[in-house]
């Protein structure tokens, strides 16, 4: 249940920084993660192909996907967990605390997300 909820949290988290702070190109998503994880130039560059590799796959899903928003769910789920897992590959066991470390922050500051009275 809690890697589901992470997982979630990670999709809704690029939706968050895609709509908060305009279009975040893969290439800022790397050099994030090459700053906190203090990746090598090659890790980067890998880590740049997975993000570009999954920002089209999100577009793709948008497109033909419709407005069955369950099944966009799912698959954005997917995608997420897939690409969390290239990343995952790539990284050194010390990088991969920090990675993890990085994604508990993200679900920390998405659940503190202010509520708006309705």
């Amino acid at each position: 249940m809690k890697k589901i909820a992470l997982v979630l949290v990670l999709v809704l988290f690029q939706f968050v920084l895609v709509n908060a702070q305009g279009r975040v190109t893969p290439q800022e998503r790397a050099k994030n993660l090459k700053e906190k994880l203090e990746l090598t130039d090659d890790q980067t560059a890998k880590v740049e192909s997975i993000f570009v590799d999954s920002q089209k796959k999100m577009q793709e899903l948008r497109k033909n996907v419709g407005g069955d928003r369950s099944a966009i769910r799912d698959s954005m789920k997917t995608i997420s967990e897939q690409t969390d897992k290239q990343i995952t590959d790539i990284l050194t066991d010390a990088q991969k605390e920090k990675y993890a470390q990085v994604k508990k922050t993200m679900q920390n500051r998405t659940n503190r997300a202010p509520q708006q009275d309705k």
